[in-house]
């Protein structure tokens, strides 16, 4: 289990000095000044293979599946269960329910190693510069990024989120620049 190749989850709450994007909701206020959005439009390329050189962790890992929404609370219940007994549960639940959230389902050799070394430690004063705790977060509640630490918790939280269908299988064009 330590070196497959397998899927791993992260969900990404927003940045705590940021307003989240609401919907018309009766429990959120919407701002009285809309921000403007940028035109949708359509077509995406696949990323350029990375040069030799590059060392970066992500470099390793593909992205399966990603999608920006409101989980429910029961979702959120669902997601984490193993925490229901801990005093800080339910102010867990309500914070990640507060506005959207990133799902992202990604995969590779010891994705889930990998992943977790990306985001730092739970505690944000105990992560290293460079990651996604130690730059970005200050608070272990507002700690902004969930990852599986497990291959088995990791398919469980997937099932949770996305659909089988929902899931992209592909061979990323850096493949051969990172693997054997």
């Amino acid at each position: 289990p330590g070196t497959q190749h397998s899927r791993g989850v992260a969900v990404k709450k927003g940045a705590h000095h940021r307003a989240p994007l609401q919907r018309n909701h009766p429990r959120r206020r919407r701002s009285p000044t809309p921000l403007p959005r940028a035109g949708r439009g359509s077509g995406a390329r696949p990323p350029p293979p990375p040069p030799p050189s590059l060392s970066s962790a992500a470099a390793e890992l593909t992205a399966a599946a990603a999608e920006l929404r409101e989980a429910s609370e029961d979702l959120l219940k669902q997601h984490y269960i193993d925490l229901k007994d801990r005093p800080f549960y339910p102010g867990l639940v309500k914070y990640m329910n507060s506005g959207p959230v990133v799902a992202m389902v990604w995969e590779g050799l010891n994705v889930v190693k990998t992943g977790r070394v990306m985001l730092g430690e739970t505690n944000p004063a105990d992560s290293k510069p460079g990651t996604i705790r130690g730059d970005f977060c200050i608070q272990v509640g507002r700690n902004i990024i969930h990852g599986s630490d497990s291959v088995e918790s990791a398919q469980k939280e997937i099932s949770l989120w996305f659909k089988p269908a929902e899931l992209i299988d592909y061979r990323s064009c850096a493949h051969d620049w990172v693997y054997e």
